[in-house]
């Protein structure tokens, strides 16, 4: 019986065209492609630059491990792998907050397209010239009201619905772990600074245009055992945390002082009660949501804590569940792939001398009929668009399977002895040596320059690099 192997979708070795209408795909290449080389130059050279200072490794013991004998392998790599894990995370940390952001914005313009479903008109307000529509600089959302606003603050969305006449200003957590009173802080600030603009013509600008109602959301999707949040079973999150966020609100130098403040120029609860510490502090335990209105009923503010699904319900009009279904039943595999092969490698180039990912590559270069020849002549006929994307796919994952006997065959017959997997299980090599061929044809995608985007000298593992 044959084998069923994995089916590799590596951005990387795809060309661009191939991808761009794919919104998913396309998210996950800007987000990790000066990355991804990086990752690859390191499974070509077998190295990693590490950069720790001395109390660094005196608190990990990583000075001792530098001082072993040659033959103790894992102490001689301690380091490394200590450093390049430490590295990836903090490189992969903003991407995936960014990462994230992107993909919610285009949900929220997906469905809300009367075209796809009846939801509520939302879309994402959006400023500078790149169109930007998530982790806005307040001052220059408010500058589109034609309020005058230097604040730097950033807030992750503005969305806008016409047709509920309402801007809705929301702060999003993955998680609801919240990090202490300098992440509440942060949560709230932007907020706090909204409900002070209401007296200083932010409420007439809007009204304006003929919005309403202004809504100061936090959102909140994942527990701490990385799970999505189900408000209505107090076993998915944690009650201290949110109390702790609402006592936090409740706070006379935050959101209550503030509202306490409206409520002196007019401003009562919807329900036309005046407003009062205790009421305001119950409703948000109780229903996580408070509504006041000004003295004159023309203009509400709401006040939201959402958690889980009450969030992709309110702006997609659909649960997780199914926007998942909907969006990631195709997603790449780079940063996964190689950043796993870049731990073993590193290993067996400090044992060997090469990365097998490197001898893998002078193997087949060596040879003028190689599936490195193959992998330029599918990436030039991708690249023309004269190939779908999942025909390139299959493609390439066939041009894999004939690398391993490739690699195989030539190994044998220049006597290369290769090291890969400290397991003599013949499935699990085969499927090493597919990977590793993948990452031999990025090696050559990258040296032999075959798409100017994707070379070594565009690696950035920090987004604030310069290239």
């Amino acid at each position: 019986m044959k084998p069923e192997y994995n089916h590799y979708l590596i951005l990387y070795l795809t060309p661009n065209p191939l991808f761009q209408d794919n919104d998913v795909l396309n998210l996950q290449w800007s987000n990790s492609k000066s990355l991804i080389p990086c990752l690859v130059q390191s499974l070509y050279d077998g190295v990693v630059p590490v950069r720790l200072h001395d109390f660094e490794k005196a608190l990990t013991g990583l000075m001792n491990a530098e001082r072993t004998a040659e033959w103790n392998i894992l102490g001689k790599t301690a380091t490394l792998w200590y450093y390049l894990t430490e590295l990836f995370h903090q490189s992969l940390g903003p991407r995936k907050g960014g990462f994230a952001e992107e993909l919610i914005v285009k949900w929220v313009e997906y469905y809300n397209n009367e075209n796809v479903q009846k939801c509520k008109g939302f879309k994402a307000v959006k400023v500078d010239n790149d169109n930007k529509s998530n982790s806005l600089t307040l001052g220059k959302v408010l500058t589109q009201y034609g309020i005058s606003s230097k604040s730097k603050r950033q807030i992750d969305f503005v969305f806008e619905s016409e047709k509920l006449g309402r801007v809705d200003f929301v702060e999003l957590r993955m998680s609801e772990h919240t990090g202490g009173r300098t992440a509440q802080q942060s949560l709230l600030d932007k907020h706090e600074e909204l409900l002070e603009m209401l007296n200083k013509g932010l409420k007439e600008r809007l009204l304006a245009k003929k919005i309403n109602e202004m809504n100061l959301v936090i959102a909140i999707l994942f527990n701490e055992r990385h799970e999505l949040i189900d408000p209505k079973n107090k076993n998915s999150y944690s009650p201290g945390r949110l109390n702790s966020l609402i006592k936090y609100i409740m706070q006379r130098n935050h959101i209550w002082g503030r509202v306490d403040d409206l409520k002196s120029r007019g401003y009562r609860f919807c329900n036309s009660e005046q407003i009062n510490e205790l009421t305001f502090q119950n409703m948000l335990t109780n229903s996580h949501s408070v509504c006041i209105v000004s003295g004159d009923g023309k203009f509400r503010v709401v006040f939201k804590i959402l958690m889980g699904n009450q969030f992709f319900n309110e702006y997609m009009c659909k649960d997780f569940s199914g926007i998942q279904k909907d969006w990631l039943s195709m997603i790449a595999d780079d940063v996964w792939l190689f950043y796993v092969l870049s731990i073993n490698e590193m290993k067996i180039a400090k044992e060997f001398g090469k990365t097998s990912v490197r001898i893998i590559y002078e193997l087949l270069s060596s040879e003028k009929n190689s599936t490195l020849n193959k992998f330029e002549n599918l990436y030039k006929k991708g690249r023309a668009e004269k190939l779908s994307l999942t025909e390139y796919i299959n493609q390439l994952n066939e041009l894999a399977n004939q690398c391993v006997n490739e690699v195989i065959t030539y190994a044998k017959m220049k006597n290369v002895e290769l090291k890969v997997l400290e397991t003599n299980e013949v499935g699990a090599l085969h499927e090493y040596l597919r990977q590793a061929c993948l990452a031999a044809f990025a090696v050559y995608l990258a040296e032999k320059k075959l798409d100017e985007d994707k070379v070594f000298n565009k690696c950035r593992w920090s987004e604030r690099e310069e290239a």
